[in-house]
This record gives C-alpha cells, structure tokens and sequence, in this order.
C-alpha cells in the first residue's frame, strides 16, 4: 500500500492532473480505520507530506479552475478528515510529526489564500469552505497541543484579527447574529468564516501568544461584548432549536470572550468591563 501511495501522490505533478489518481488517493485515504491512522501516517509521512504541501499549493494558486472537479473537492473532504482522525486518533504519532502536516504551508500561501477570500464576492464561496475546514483543524490540534508553536499560527491569529474581526463586515454579521429569528440562509461560507473561523484562530493565537494578550483583549471588550451578551441573551430562549451552524457561531464567541476574561489577572479588569454588575452576571447566567 505504501508504495502505491508514493506513486499516486507523485502523480500529482504530472499534467494534465488525473481523476483517477484522485479516486485512487481518495479511496486509499478513506480506508484508513481509527486503528491503522497511526500506522499509516508512520509508514507513508514523506508521501503525506506531499500530499499535504500539494493540497496548500492548489489554494494558493491565482486560478481555482480545480475547485469544479468533483474529484478534487473529494479528496480535500476527504483528506480534511483524514487530517481530523490525525490530530485525535493517531496517539501514537508525536506533536512535531502531526504538525509538519498540518502546518505544512508558507506565508506567501497563506497570503495568496487570504488575498483570494478577499476578492471572493461569492458568499457560498467553496473555496472559503474548504479554508475554514483547513483553518479549523489548525486550531483543533493546537488546542490540543499547547506547547505545539509555529509561525503560521501567529501570523494567520494576527491577520484574521486585523483584517476580518476588526472589519466592518464583521460587525455587521454579529448585527445580523442578534436577530431572534435566524434564517438558514444567513450561514453562508463567507458569514462562516468570518464568525466562527475567524475567532476561533484568533483565540487559538491569544492562548499561544499570551504576552499579546493585552494588545487586543480592550478592542476584543469595548467592540464585542455588547453583542456577545445580546446574542447570548436574544439566543438562550431557544436552545433546543439551534442549528450546528449557530452552535458554531455562538460556541467560538462564547471561547474568545472567555478566553480574555480567563488570561485577565488578578484585577479581571475585562471581566467587569463586560460584567460590571452583579445584576450582569446574575442576568447573564440565569
């Protein structure tokens, strides 16, 4: 199996590209069982990282013509959930080894994809989905893997901070989160992306980077937490009938808002900015 893989995966740079290198990559990937994950990823890291690298440089290149090939986006389904059952079921793989996976990209990528998302006026956007999926497991390993670092992880935390959470566009998404009455088309990709993507690299850098924390925590409180205590108060009537995609939404902001008052201090000064009574807290928590 290994060696077919090494040939498949060395495929992948001929022209034109073969969907049925696809399908077999695919299927070979799909096999892998909670138990073989681990095996697996020892026996064929080098090809894996391949994988990986090639999957990095398809996002990053200027023209997306693949992202209409059915079996491209099924190998990128699949081999995002290869990459899941990597980061919580793959024990036996250390931390430097999963994360030479799964951080397998350069700046100048990161830049590209970011640049794309940017022109993007397409608001179910596949391409934003697929980064999401990408930028999701990144913060689901490192959660799990605190002492994990990278350049990546502080460079993509700083820049989803400036660019999209302090946006306008983001403000207008938590606006529209507010309303009590929630139609499903609001969760575009792009609403997404911005709303539980974004936050939750964001809080992945925060955690990683304490130092930085007070050099966002004030804009994080004086620009948020209105609309986080409206959200969660507008939202908290109906619980039971919350769709996987506000859980999302709602889940990512609860985790940034704690996260600053966690990493406050003895003092909690951001804890009584966004609780400053104990009729807030009493309110809130009821």
């Amino acid at each position: 199996m290994e060696s077919i893989f090494h040939q498949l995966v060395a495929a992948l740079h001929e022209s034109p590209l073969s969907t049925d290198v696809l399908d077999q990559i695919v299927v070979l990937l799909q096999q892998q069982t909670d138990q073989s994950a681990s095996s697996f990823v020892t026996s064929t890291h080098p090809s894996l990282l391949i994988l990986e690298r090639w999957a990095w440089e398809l996002f990053s290149q200027e023209s997306h013509l693949w992202i209409d090939e059915p079996s491209c986006q099924q190998l990128f389904r699949t081999l995002a959930i290869f990459n899941e059952k990597l980061i919580f079921n793959c024990g036996e793989i250390d931390m430097e080894k999963k994360g030479s996976l799964l951080f397998s990209v350069t700046i100048e990528q990161v830049n590209s994809v970011f640049m794309h998302i940017e022109r993007s006026t397409y608001d179910n956007d596949p391409f934003i989905a697929f980064i999401s999926i990408w930028f999701d497991n990144h913060a689901k390993f490192a959660f799990d893997n605190l002492e994990y670092t990278s350049p990546i992880i502080n460079y993509i935390g700083r820049y989803v901070f400036n660019k999209y959470i302090k946006s306008k566009e983001y403000k207008i998404f938590l606006t529209q989160l507010r309303q009590p009455h929630l139609s499903h088309t609001i969760f575009t990709t792009k609403f997404l992306f911005y709303i539980a993507t974004c936050p939750s690299y964001f809080n992945l850098y925060l955690v990683h980077e304490a130092k930085m924390f007070y050099d966002y925590a004030d804009d994080i409180v004086q620009c948020f937490s209105e609309d986080y205590l409206e959200i969660i108060r507008v939202h908290s009537y109906s619980v039971a009938s919350w769709s996987k995609e506000l859980v999302s939404c709602i889940a990512r902001h609860i985790s940034l808002t704690v996260g600053c008052c966690w990493l406050d201090g003895e003092n909690q000064p951001h804890m009584k900015a966004v609780f400053p009574t104990e009729k807030a807290v009493h309110d809130h928590f009821e």
